[in-house]
C-alpha cells in the first residue's frame, strides 16, 4: 500500500482536511486515512488554546489536538511546556471519551 500525507500551515480545521477522504466515492475507495498527526508549537500552544473566540467560532488549536491520534510537541523545552502538556492532556482525553 502507497502511503501518503497532507499537511496545511498554521492553524487549521482538521474536519474539513479529513472531509476529503470520505466526499468523493474514488477517494474513499482508493485511500485509507490512516491517522492525523498534529504538530504543536509549545511556544504559542497555550495562546491558542485559551484564545476566545466569537460565538460559534471554532477554536483551531482545540480542534487540532482533539483530532489528533499522535501529537508533536517543538521547542519543549519552554517554561509553558508543562502548562501546555496540562491543556493539550485534558482535550485530548475529552476527545477520546466524547
Amino acid at each position: 500500500m502507497t502511503r501518503a500525507s497532507t499537511n496545511s500551515i498554521g492553524l487549521a480545521n482538521p474536519a474539513l482536511i479529513i472531509q476529503t477522504f470520505y466526499a468523493e466515492d474514488q477517494i474513499f475507495n482508493d485511500v485509507k486515512l490512516d491517522g492525523v498527526v498534529t504538530l504543536v508549537d509549545a511556544k504559542h500552544a497555550s495562546f491558542h488554546l485559551d484564545e476566545v473566540k466569537l460565538n460559534g467560532v471554532v477554536n483551531e488549536a482545540v480542534e487540532q489536538i482533539a483530532y489528533a491520534g499522535r501529537i508533536i510537541v517543538n521547542k519543549e523545552i519552554l517554561e509553558d511546556n508543562v502548562l501546555f502538556k496540562n491543556k493539550a492532556f485534558l482535550i485530548f482525553r475529552h476527545a477520546i471519551t466524547s
